[in-house]
């Protein structure tokens, strides 16, 4: 039989064998390969969306937070801006009611900041679970590495030097 690899007869008998491959041929191993490493870099790509879209979630709740803060702030003595000409703040002190109807005009952007943080905490998780499904590692280990001996024996107490 003729190896397709070297060109070079083996002398091999092909009875009760498949064909082999020509090396210029593709596979269902290397198409399935190829799709497992396409999925791990679009995975990687909805992991720093992911990320990123958390983030700016965060830097959005402390914006609402800040603004709500503000906003109590100038209840009490400055007057504000026309937008809140129906509110009683010729008072010494606005009532519950008008310091709730100043804010509930911000819940529409903490809504907003709630949306892109569960967005991007779904984007994280689909990243991780499309890996997984894939074969890959989510924590970095790779078949055959060595474990630390601390993780090895769950019993161990950690010390810090």
């Amino acid at each position: 039989m003729l190896s397709p690899v070297t060109g070079i007869e083996d002398g091999g008998s092909t009875a009760g064998t498949a064909p082999a491959a020509a090396p210029d041929t593709v596979t269902a191993a290397d198409i399935a390969t190829t799709n497992a490493m396409m999925v791990a870099r679009a995975a990687s790509f909805a992991r720093i969306a992911g990320t990123a879209l958390v983030v700016v979630g965060i830097i959005g709740a402390l914006a609402w937070a800040w603004l709500t803060v503000r906003i109590q702030q100038r209840l009490s003595g400055v007057p504000m801006s026309s937008a809140f000409d129906g509110l009683d703040l010729d008072s010494p002190s606005p009532s519950l009611l008008d310091r709730s109807d100043a804010v509930s005009g911000t819940a529409t952007l903490l809504m907003g900041v709630a949306l892109a943080v569960g967005l991007g905490v779904f984007f994280r998780l689909s990243a991780d679970y499309a890996v997984a499904r894939t074969g890959g590692s989510l924590t970095g280990y790779q078949v055959g590495d060595e474990l630390p001996a601390a993780a090895a024996d769950p019993d161990a107490e950690l010390t810090v030097d």
